[in-house]
């Protein structure tokens, strides 16, 4: 079994998000690999989570904005940003906030990602409260 952690709906692997398999039919399966490497990057992430800010933890999930996985690409200019979390009152002071959202926006304009998930990332990215 899987947890929901795939946020991108054009992600290969968006398959095996939040889904149940029996584990001889998942080694067969060619993405089984890729999968079993992207899971143990999500299960190396701190819990509870800890502002990319602060470096505090996040105890109240109504409190964070997490990003999740962007890409498995290093030269990719949103892998740099994978998994970062943040309690939403830091995110106006984080230094990469704008650059992150124009990144963000410019994968999703040219198809590379796709959620509803994302438009709420731009949204808490965008905010100026």
């Amino acid at each position: 079994m899987f947890p929901a952690f795939i946020s991108n709906e054009l992600d290969p692997l968006r398959l095996f998000d939040d889904g149940a398999f029996h584990a001889s039919c998942f080694a067969e399966h060619p993405l089984a690999a890729n999968m079993n490497t992207r899971f143990r990057e999500f299960e190396r992430q701190p819990r509870p989570p800890r502002c990319a800010v602060c470096g505090e933890q996040i105890l109240v999930p109504a409190e964070y904005v997490d990003v999740g996985h962007l890409t498995s690409d290093p030269k990719d200019a949103l892998f740099e940003f994978n998994y970062l979390r943040f309690h939403r009152s830091h995110l106006r002071a984080w230094p990469k906030r704008i650059r992150l959202r124009q990144e963000l926006a410019a994968h999703i304009a040219r198809g590379k990602l796709k959620s509803a998930g994302y438009d709420l990332l731009l949204e808490a990215l965008a905010d100026v409260h």
